[in-house]
């Protein structure tokens, strides 16, 4: 929910948090957004926090392990960014917000290169991650060409999907056209089963 009138000072209320991994300068700054957007910094109340804000270091940490296993939401400091930025809630769970498995990136992915169609704003810098695919919302002109020149094209959840694996996924089953495919069988099933559904019910 966007704060009313451009008022960023509830936009962290309810969040009790502790930055980790940031250097003086910017542990001061970050804490300075937060608590001024209605954020508590847990350290002063001694501990009872929720959010477990780090940055430089990887998912499978200690500390990040630990963490989550008291059941604390741990993001790094793009989670912060992005709630500033938008002046809306953002997903703590959202895989683009988790830390990092491997500060390198993902094995593979160097070599990689992206092009994304039918994306916009939010959705696209969400997506701006890996690969040498094309990931399409849409059927547009750059994904006929992809086609056409036998590029790889995939949809948003791939991307998604190696983040939280951290390995470069096999690209068949996230082709746009399987996707369709299966939305539609999707919706043919839901109709058969409505249909049945009314003729039982009929007199």
């Amino acid at each position: 929910m966007a704060s009313p009138a451009g008022d960023d000072s509830h936009l962290f209320a309810g969040v009790h948090f502790l930055l980790i991994g940031f250097d003086c300068v910017s542990v001061s700054q970050y804490r300075s957004k937060l608590v001024q957007s209605g954020g508590t910094d847990a350290m002063q109340f001694g501990g009872g926090w929720t959010h477990i804000v780090v940055r430089g270091l990887v998912h499978d940490d200690p500390v990040c392990a630990v963490a989550r296993a008291q059941g604390n939401k741990v993001v790094s400091e793009m989670w912060v960014d992005d709630r500033l930025d938008q002046g809306v809630l953002a997903d703590a769970d959202k895989v683009i917000y988790w830390p990092a498995r491997d500060l390198k990136g993902i094995p593979g992915s160097g070599s990689l290169q992206i092009c994304l169609t039918g994306y916009q704003m939010k959705d696209r810098k969400d997506i701006m991650v890996t690969a040498c695919h094309f990931s399409s919302n849409e059927l547009g002109e750059k994904y006929k060409c992809a086609e056409r020149l036998g590029i790889k094209i995939v949809n948003h959840r791939w991307l998604e999907d190696c983040l939280k694996s951290w390995k470069i996924l096999p690209e068949d089953d996230y082709s746009e056209r399987i996707v369709e495919a299966q939305a539609r069988n999707a919706s043919s099933s839901r109709f058969r089963i409505a249909s049945s559904s009314q003729m039982g019910s009929m007199p």
